[in-house]
């Protein structure tokens, strides 16, 4: 209210000097209004503008907070062909990651198992080489899934390559390591059944490089490479400032639009 009645002085008395106060003076009320008019617009665009940026900010650090995330494949399971066994033999694959994740914590292989029986576990091991395990190694169960569930090719006996094997999706998890950028490897050996069956890696051919311990270089096999928390996880401090900002713009449009 102050502001309004200094604004509409100063014009009137500068109005009552030129000796057309009357005209002057509605102009002046006029002029002022139609100033308010103008302020109201701009106000709800920068309002409209900053909730658009806020949106924004949130999507961007989204990947940070979300869930799994595929950072590699192989190509689809081929479950027709054939397969590398990695009961006593070792088979590794190559992948590549084009940026750093705070959290790789999740594989899956397709895997053929003798008909009727179920896989068990394997030996893992990720390194920054062939056969290596500079990043870690561990020997835990699977999630089997059988591959006719998720196919629409029956199986058996179409699937296993008539060869008496049943063909399985194989979800591994129960570790956390960080990676990327780079490339990196994954090995299995030591893979086991209900039956002690040997168990075997599903070619595929896709663009990995893979080595057999005593073949050499082979065809790749299927399997895909799982991180949650996209990437590199925010630090708290990141995170507060980025809640104080919020806060303060907040507080700067209330304060906007109580006047």
């Amino acid at each position: 209210m102050h502001r309004k009645s200094r604004f509409y002085i100063v014009l009137g008395w500068h109005l009552n000097c030129n000796h057309n106060t009357a005209y002057y003076r509605y102009w002046a009320v006029g002029l002022y209004r139609f100033a308010s008019k103008r302020r109201v617009k701009p106000l709800k665009i920068r309002i409209a503008t900053l909730s658009l940026l806020t949106i924004l900010c949130l999507a961007l650090i989204a990947p940070a907070f979300g869930g799994e995330t595929t950072v590699y494949t192989n190509g689809p399971t081929n479950g027709n062909n054939d397969a590398y066994f990695i009961d006593v033999y070792q088979v590794s694959d190559s992948f590549a990651l084009t940026q750093h994740y705070s959290s790789i914590d999740d594989f899956s292989i397709a895997l053929w198992a003798p008909t009727g029986e179920t896989p068990l576990n394997v030996a893992w091991e990720f390194g920054t080489s062939s056969f290596g395990n500079q990043l870690g190694s561990s020997n835990g169960n699977y999630t089997p899934v059988p591959w006719s569930s998720v196919s629409l090719l029956p199986c058996p006996p179409n699937c296993g390559g008539g060869f008496g094997y049943g063909v399985w999706l194989a979800h591994m998890t129960g570790f956390d390591i960080p990676m990327g950028p780079g490339t990196f490897y994954l090995t299995l050996t030591g893979a086991t059944d209900s039956s002690g069956g040997r168990d075997g890696w599903d070619i595929n051919s896709g663009a990995s490089l893979a080595y057999h311990n005593l073949l050499g270089a082979i065809p790749s096999e299927s399997f895909t490479i799982s991180a949650s928390g996209g990437t590199t996880t925010p630090e708290p401090s990141s995170i507060m400032l980025f809640g104080s900002g919020i806060l303060g713009l907040a507080g700067v449009l209330r304060r906007k639009m109580n006047r």
